[in-house]
């Protein structure tokens, strides 16, 4: 998943990798990370998003982008969700 966090990752493709049928690929996953893997894929996105904060002078749409975000507004909204914080307000406290 980290290798392709910035482009679609299909759950039939993840499901192929893992050798296993998409529903049981979906509970299995599960019951190893707690998460779903879409809910562990967002995850994933906002830590590295976390990440590319650190450098001053990349703008949040670029970030979302690099993120794997449709959009800054849709990266906002999960960032907010997962963290309990806007980007914007995550940034100003690095």
């Amino acid at each position: 998943m980290d290798a392709r966090l910035e482009g679609d990752l299909r759950l039939d493709e993840l499901a192929c990798e893992a050798g296993l049928s998409i529903s049981h690929f979906i509970r299995s996953f599960r019951e190893s990370t707690g998460k779903t893997p879409y809910q562990f894929l967002l995850d994933r996105r906002v830590q590295r998003a976390q990440t590319l904060m650190r450098d001053p002078s990349a703008s949040l749409a670029e970030i979302a982008k690099l993120s794997g975000f449709a959009n800054q507004h849709h990266m906002a909204r999960v960032f907010r969700s997962v963290t309990g914080a806007t980007p914007s307000v995550y940034r100003k406290s690095l």
